[in-house]
């Protein structure tokens, strides 16, 4: 009777051990260093989840815009682009680099224009400070500064 008992007893601890220990085969295979899993299922809260190291754990429910900044591509300046106008004509010019043969859109309707002794014309080259993506023809890039090479 008392081998009975021992062997319902060693059955029940075994299938107890298991079904709490969904994570034992993980932690096996680990070589050394320990991560924080996550929970699969987002309706565990962090307070049912342990971590496996003694750091505290960062939390998941701080907003990103606490801890990292948000970048605006569309407000960043860029780095200049020079290259030779192809059109300059209702708030909008056209280059084209030189280099790689690529045109490049910008608006100048909020541009700083800086031309020198004579206005800005088709064939000079410039040099471009612009805010956001490069832009295409229907949608143009804001140039923030146009400085037109000045020849004395």
């Amino acid at each position: 009777m008392k081998k009975k008992y021992i062997l319902v007893f060693i059955t029940v601890l075994t299938m107890g051990m298991t079904a709490c220990s969904s994570d034992s085969k993980e932690h096996t295979e680990l070589t050394g260093t320990i991560t924080e899993r996550e929970p699969e299922n987002e309706n565990v809260s962090k307070a049912e989840t342990k971590p496996d190291t003694a750091e505290s754990p960062k939390s998941d429910n701080i907003d990103n815009a606490e801890t990292e900044p948000t970048v605006d591509e569309d407000n960043i300046e860029r780095d200049p682009i020079t290259g030779i106008v192809e059109e300059y004509a209702d708030n909008t010019i056209i280059i084209k680099d030189p280099g790689d043969e690529i045109r490049y859109y910008f608006s100048t309707k909020n541009a700083q224009i800086v031309e020198g002794n004579s206005p800005i014309a088709v064939g000079d080259t410039v040099e471009i400070t612009y805010r956001g993506l490069l832009g295409d023809e229907k949608n143009p890039c804001e140039a923030v500064k146009i400085v037109a090479d000045i020849v004395e």
